[in-house]
C-alpha cells in the first residue's frame, strides 16, 4: 500500500480541506436506497452469502474516488492511500457479540469473495476487535440485516478528524417484484462533498450491475 501526502498549498481541496478541519468540522451523513435485486438473486442462484458479495461490491465503489480514500500518516499529515480495505464486523447470534475483521481487497469478485469467507470462517471464535495485523489503509462497513431504516447517524468521538468512510447497510425489502437496500454512508466533509457522496451511490449500482452482468 501506498500514502501521498497532501500540500494544501497546491492542492485543489486544500482550502475546503483546511475549512472543514480547522474552521467548521462536520460530517455528511446520507441515506438511500439501492437496487439489490440483481445481486440478491445472483447470491441465490449461485450458493452465496450475501454479506460478502456485499462487501466487495462497497469496497469497489469506496475505491473508485480518492475522497473515500484519505487518511493521515503516521506524523499527522493528510494525504490519499493507492488502496483501502475494509475493515467490517460479523455478528454471532449465539452470544450476541461482534469480531472486527479486515480482507485486502482484489480486482476480482470470487477472490475476494473467497478470501472474506476464509477470514470469517478462520476467526469465528475471535470477539471484539482482536483481529491482527490491522493495516493503517482502512474505511468501516458493516450491515444491520435485522431492520430496514430510512436514516442512520453515528457520532465519532475524537478530534474531528476521522476522514475515512462509514458504510452502514440495512435490511432489504421488496417492493413490486424489485429488492432495495437500506445503504447508509458517512464522511468528514474535509474529504468530500455532496457530489462526491452522490457519485458513491452510482458507484454502488454500477458495481451491482457489472458483476451480475458478467455472472448472469
Amino acid at each position: 500500500m501506498e500514502f501521498r501526502k497532501l500540500d494544501m498549498g497546491t492542492w485543489k481541496r486544500g482550502e475546503i480541506f483546511r475549512h472543514f478541519i480547522d474552521d467548521v468540522r462536520c460530517v455528511i451523513a446520507v441515506t438511500a436506497e439501492v437496487d439489490v435485486t440483481a445481486l440478491r438473486a445472483l447470491c441465490r442462484s449461485r450458493g452465496l452469502r450475501f454479506y460478502p458479495a456485499y462487501l466487495y461490491v462497497i469496497s469497489r465503489a469506496v475505491n473508485r474516488q480518492e475522497a473515500l480514500r484519505m487518511g493521515w500518516d503516521a506524523a499527522g499529515n493528510p494525504g490519499i492511500w493507492d488502496e483501502v480495505w475494509p475493515s467490517y464486523v460479523v455478528f454471532h447470534p449465539e452470544d450476541a457479540l461482534f469480531t472486527r475483521l479486515v480482507t485486502p481487497l482484489s480486482d476480482r469478485f470470487d477472490r475476494f469473495y473467497a478470501a472474506a469467507v476464509q477470514t470469517m470462517e478462520q476467526n469465528v471464535g475471535l470477539r471484539g476487535f482482536g483481529f491482527a495485523p490491522v493495516p493503517p489503509n482502512l474505511f468501516d462497513v458493516s450491515i444491520v440485516p435485522w431492520l430496514s431504516y430510512q436514516a442512520l447517524t453515528l457520532h465519532v468521538q475524537d478530534a474531528g478528524r476521522y476522514l475515512a468512510p462509514i458504510v452502514t447497510a440495512g435490511k432489504y425489502t421488496e417492493r413490486a417484484g424489485r429488492w432495495y437496500l437500506p445503504l447508509s454512508i458517512q464522511i468528514h466533509h474535509a474529504a468530500a462533498d455532496g457530489w462526491h457522496v452522490s457519485r458513491f451511490y452510482a458507484d454502488v449500482q454500477d458495481e451491482i450491475d457489472g458483476i451480475c452482468s458478467t455472472r448472469g
